[in-house]
């Protein structure tokens, strides 16, 4: 019988008894969860088997052969249950009428990984009907591992378990650094709790719009049911920033300046620490301009050098009449906003922003929020061509 609690089913109750043994479970109560098997009597008889439980990935029963050891019993079990290595095991044997149960502990398990923990089971060899269960590391440890996501155009992506405190630099090199084709200066960023931040500040402006767009068309009466002009104008820019926000791919991105030479990266300020659930993208290089916001025909276009960006809003047509043209921004590869429009790199997003009437306070929010939104589009495009290979 198997008892696990906390929502990592840690293993907390485990006893073995044989049929002719069923007294010692009369003081034993049974819990909602509780896992119970029943062995085969004649398997026990004729077919030999070994039991491990604890701290790996699928405690079970395996058949016995000969030679058997406890790095292949741990390896049929699915390997270790997490990142860190075991503080120990217990090994469980029967000795005639008596079971005999003797704990090992891992020696100079601060200096090994799981790797090398492997290598010395390797020496511990099983008898048939052992019951072996793998000690789990300290509390403290296993409460520090997270996963972070790396995919794209690195040499081994994937998921990644990392101790916490580990840096983005860590887990690039555990990815092996950058393939040939890769785009480290557009590399994409996200995190679940800036995520979740902004689609906060996303509602309230949403909010604040909404109530702003009621206000103004409900300050004069007009029989004919039409806006004054002026007013009509001012509801009508609203409800095109509302459109915009409504739409937002809000992807939590945080930016992050990395190059080929990850060991710049290093001793970066962009070298932040991780957390659980981070994504990181690494790109081609895009041979793409992006142009989005108050144009006549938003699109992506082929990158030319040395171009400016007059040249791609040209491209898409020009000016809406709802543009802010002393506005214009672009949003490098990286996510990073800047008002240099001179020179256009590639992956690069060119916003022009629909203009914005509304009272001060409400302001800086408003643009806070479109340049997430338009962020947002910078990102799913390298997002796309880090995957579509």
């Amino acid at each position: 019988m198997r008892r696990y609690k906390g929502e990592k089913k840690e293993l907390s109750y485990d006893v073995f008894v044989r049929v002719d043994e069923l007294d010692k479970l009369e003081n034993i109560s049974i819990y909602d969860g509780d896992f119970i098997e029943v062995f085969s009597a004649v398997a026990e008889k004729v077919e030999p088997f070994v039991v491990i439980s604890g701290y790996v990935k699928k405690p079970s029963s395996f058949p016995y052969f000969e030679g058997i050891t406890l790095r292949d019993l741990v390896l049929l079990a699915g390997g270790f249950g997490g990142y860190y290595p075991p503080s120990g095991y217990e090994i469980t044997i029967k000795e005639g009428k008596e079971e005999k149960s003797q704990k090992f502990s891992v020696e100079d398990r601060e200096k090994k990984d799981v790797e090398k923990v492997l290598e010395d089971f390797r020496n511990v060899k099983l008898k048939p009907f052992s019951r072996v269960t793998i000690l789990p590391p300290p509390d403290e440890e296993t409460t520090k591992i997270i996963q972070v996501e790396v995919i794209g155009e690195v040499k081994f992506p994937g998921v990644f378990q990392v101790k916490k405190g580990e840096r983005l630099y860590d887990v690039l090199k555990r990815a092996g650094g950058f393939t040939d084709f890769a785009y480290p200066e557009g590399i994409v960023f996200t995190r679940e709790s800036v995520r979740r931040s902004q689609i906060e500040r996303v509602n309230l402006v949403s909010r604040l719009l909404a109530k702003e767009i009621i206000s103004e068309s409900t300050q004069q009466y007009v029989p004919t049911g039409q806006f004054p002009q002026p007013q009509r104008a001012l509801v009508e820019e609203r409800l095109n920033i509302l459109k915009y926000i409504s739409e937002a791919d809000i992807k939590g991105r945080v930016v992050v300046k990395v190059t080929r030479d990850l060991e710049k990266l290093r001793q970066s300020e962009y070298n932040i620490e991780l957390e659980d659930g981070d994504k990181i993208y690494v790109p081609t290089v895009p041979n793409y301009v992006i142009v989005a916001g108050e144009v006549k025909s938003p699109t992506t276009f082929s990158y030319v050098p040395n171009k400016s960006a007059k040249f791609y809003i040209n491209l898409a047509g020009g000016f809406t009449k709802y543009a802010d043209e002393d506005e214009v921004f672009v949003i490098r590869a990286n996510g990073e906003a800047t008002r240099k429009l001179g020179e256009i790199l590639p992956g690069d997003t060119i916003v022009i922003p629909p203009k914005i009437v509304i009272p001060y306070q409400t302001w800086y929010l408003v643009r806070d929020v479109l340049s997430l939104t338009f962020q947002g589009i910078s990102a799913s495009a390298l997002m796309y061509s880090a995957v579509k290979r």
